[in-house]
């Protein structure tokens, strides 16, 4: 009997001119641990971890980096000082370029890669349980999807074992897939990575002071920005590739049509996933027989589905967010990565000192139906906020305001499924775009039971953004017209 494929994400990999602003988001300010890099004669990689959340930033040193000696650090330092070459640690160079990857294209001098690179991040690396079958699959759908057939690679300490991977091209704008089987490895990464002695970092004051306190667990979900009509061909091609079947988040939510948000948003949301029992939506909770030894090495996937979410416009409603990542990355790809936490209110308090950026909504998001402004004599009634809904399941409206948290308690398709009183809803906060341009973002995510992604926080935010740009219009016209009566009196 052919098993089911099994699917999870390993690693998110970032391809940037620039490593030092990322690595600076990443470590002092998300504080994730920066845990080790690699360095090739074309490339050098950091690698930055919180439990299961891993990203690898990729450079390409024709346009940022330098060579640099066999033993020492790679020549370049942060701004934090989170390389500082200890004399101590013996790095050994890695000039393969067995996982060496670029989003930008190698086709260009090193003066117009300049020019034409638009960092991105391109890679989400899956790990499998049999990765022949995997690109068999995709080999069905194209011979050239297939960017690199499967290749074994060794570390050199070979009683770590190998590792066998493979890299794939998405249906999806820039977007690969590194296929990776680790089933008969024991190093910590990938061969070929070199692990930062954590002691070393601590004693040179280069870990993240503030790390311990913010939790983060795992990638959440990532989100496709495509353009209009191409979410079917995208769920079709990870159907057919991967196995995974459509996620129905809401009784809104159609099989067909997706989640459609028209209104003064103007999007349509397509969500898949994969997990073992896709057919029906349910995780499975059996346990696996003694002779089944691929259920038994990963039945703890389940609790960790691969989630994608396709995000694009309706046909005659623009979103201009989608629309304008689609512009500013020169094409559709991956418009932000969700990381789970499972204590919002601790971890986005500590960010937010650490210096990291999120998008606040206006006041009108946490109010009823009636806002004041500051300037005090105008009221605006808006019957978008999410006030009632945030005091239904007992969170602080005051803390939420002052960080900018969102916060649904959209019900879904299980709670017919399941008897429970308990109160479903999740907390969301998104960052300002990473690169310099308005591209990608990051969001923190916290779910108390909610299995959707905050729908109605999508239309109260835009909802309420609109009434409080109507509110300001109309305090700007007041005192345009105060200022010209004024001036007639006169």
């Amino acid at each position: 009997m052919k098993k089911e494929p099994k699917l999870r994400m390993h690693h998110i990999e970032l391809c940037v001119s620039d490593p030092n602003p990322v690595a600076e988001l990443l470590h002092n300010q998300l504080g994730l641990r920066f845990v080790g890099y690699r360095e090739s004669a074309q490339c050098l990689q950091l690698i930055f971890k919180m439990e299961k959340a891993t990203f690898v930033v990729t450079t390409r040193k024709s346009l940022h980096c330098q060579p640099s000696d066999n033993n020492n650090y790679p020549d370049i330092v942060f701004e934090s000082g989170l390389l500082k070459k200890p004399n101590k640690l013996e790095v050994t160079r890695d000039l393969s370029e067995a996982w060496t990857l670029f989003c930008c294209d190698s086709g260009f001098s090193s003066q117009e890669r300049r020019a034409q690179h638009v960092d991105s991040v391109f890679n989400v690396a899956i790990e499998v349980v049999n990765i022949a079958d995997c690109v068999n699959s995709i080999r069905d759908i194209s011979q050239d999807l297939v960017l690199q057939e499967v290749t074994r690679c060794y570390d050199s300490d070979s009683e770590l074992g190998y590792v066998d991977y493979a890299v794939i091209k998405s249906c999806c704008g820039n977007v690969v897939h590194t296929l990776v089987q680790k089933s008969e490895y024991r190093g910590w990464f990938l061969p070929g990575f070199y692990r930062v002695n954590q002691d070393e970092l601590r004693a040179s004051g280069n870990l993240s002071a503030n790390s311990g306190i913010i939790t983060m667990s795992h990638f959440d979900h990532f989100t496709f920005a495509c353009r209009v009509g191409e979410s079917n061909e995208i769920m079709d091609w990870y159907e057919r590739a991967f196995g995974m079947k459509r996620f129905i988040t809401n009784r809104q939510d159609s099989e067909l049509e997706g989640l459609v948000i028209g209104d003064d948003v103007g999007l349509r949301l397509k969500v898949m996933q994969f997990w073992k029992c896709s057919e029906s939506g349910l995780i499975s909770t059996s346990s696996p027989t003694d002779d089944d030894a691929y259920d038994t090495l990963y039945r703890n996937w389940e609790s960790e589905p691969l989630k994608i979410v396709i995000a694009e416009s309706l046909p005659n409603l623009t979103n201009t967010q989608i629309e304008g990542f689609i512009k500013d990355h020169g094409g559709p790809g991956i418009q932000h990565v969700g990381l789970h936490t499972s204590n919002m209110l601790e971890t986005v308090e500590v960010m937010t000192k650490n210096g990291v950026k999120f998008r606040h909504p206006p006041p009108t998001y946490y109010t009823e139906f009636t806002l004041s402004l500051f300037w005090h004599y105008i009221f605006v009634r808006t019957q978008i906020g999410q006030l009632e809904v945030i005091k239904s399941v007992g969170e602080n409206v005051k803390v939420l305001r002052e960080y900018g948290i969102l916060l649904d308690n959209e019900a879904d398709v299980f709670d017919s499924l399941e008897n429970t009183s308990e109160e479903r809803y999740l907390m969301q906060i998104f960052t300002y775009p990473v690169f310099n341009r308005d591209t990608f973002f990051l969001e923190v995510i916290q779910r108390k039971g909610a299995r959707g992604f905050g729908v109605g926080n999508v239309t109260a935010l835009a909802r309420s953004v609109n009434a409080f740009n109507q509110a300001k219009l109309l305090e700007m016209q007041k005192m345009e017209l105060s200022k010209a009566n004024n001036k007639d009196e006169s």
